[in-house]
């Protein structure tokens, strides 16, 4: 549990681009495997994870702010998430972070579904 909030205490969650959560499942580039750990694997838990994200100008997760969602699930989706690149915001000149709020679907089988909207 360490981890994931190290991940989010640095988190200022603002940018000038903040996309609508509808819209965040087509910004996604790559999106990482989650590594469960053995406690997940045993119990077969799913739920849903909810995070406000903020990316750097490259795409990459700068930092993610927790919301809701089940301890065991967002340690490891944390932790996939630093893995994750999203299409930044772009104009003729550069491109620039986005920030948005990411509802996420997490199956007994650790497939991560990222829902448009909640």
């Amino acid at each position: 549990m360490f981890l994931y909030l190290a991940f989010a205490v640095q988190c200022a969650v603002t940018c000038e681009h903040t996309i609508p959560s509808s819209k965040m499942p087509e910004r996604i580039v790559y999106q990482a495997p989650v590594d469960a750990p053995a406690l997940w694997r045993q119990a077969r838990i799913s739920g849903f994870v909810k995070l406000q994200i903020r990316t750097d100008e490259s795409g990459a997760v700068e930092c993610a702010r927790l919301i809701s969602g089940h301890p065991i699930i967002v340690s490891a989706v944390m932790e996939s998430l630093k893995h994750w690149k999203f299409k930044p915001w772009s104009n003729a000149e550069r491109s620039e972070p986005i920030c948005g709020i990411l509802l996420l679907h997490v199956d007994s089988d650790f497939k991560v579904v990222v829902i448009g909207s909640d």
